[in-house]
């Protein structure tokens, strides 16, 4: 309970140097920022059958995730997604790419051939959207500490 209030207190106070070019260590920083702002159990690096999935939710301690993250900024496109269909078959746990804009159509064309089976629940996000969404809900629960209502 305890290490849970000071994850809450460190996600609003935690600086994240704004950077115009993310690296994968910062946009995972990002990921699981977000979700300890938005009060879930945030895993970075969680273990599934051999692979090691960027960061994953979870509603409950105990509870498989229910999202799961992979950040691809280089490398093997291919095997991040294929991470994500794993996860989506094991945990039923809905599947999130970031990715840089220029990977975004690649990933989709991947995603529609190899792994057409998740297709209808990937969802291909910009590192830029990630960083945009970390700052408002900084902000927003800032705001929400002010008024007294967190």
């Amino acid at each position: 309970m305890f290490k849970r209030i000071e994850e809450n207190y460190e996600a609003r106070n935690k600086k994240i140097p704004y950077k115009t070019e993310l690296d994968h260590e910062t946009v995972k920083d990002l990921i699981h920022q977000i979700g300890l702002l938005q009060e879930k159990i945030s895993i970075k690096e969680i273990e599934l059958d051999g692979y090691k999935i960027d960061v994953a939710w979870k509603r409950l301690q105990r509870a498989d995730p229910y999202i799961v993250f992979e950040v691809h900024i280089r490398g093997n496109l291919e095997e991040a997604l294929t991470k994500l269909k794993h996860a989506r078959d094991m945990w039923n746990a809905k599947p999130i790419l970031e990715t840089t804009r220029d990977q975004t159509s690649v990933a989709y064309n991947i995603a529609s051939g190899v792994i057409q089976e998740i297709i209808d629940e990937l969802k291909i996000i910009t590192l830029e959207e990630i960083n945009a969404l970390y700052e408002k809900k900084k902000e927003f629960r800032s705001f929400e500490s002010k008024l007294g209502l967190h």
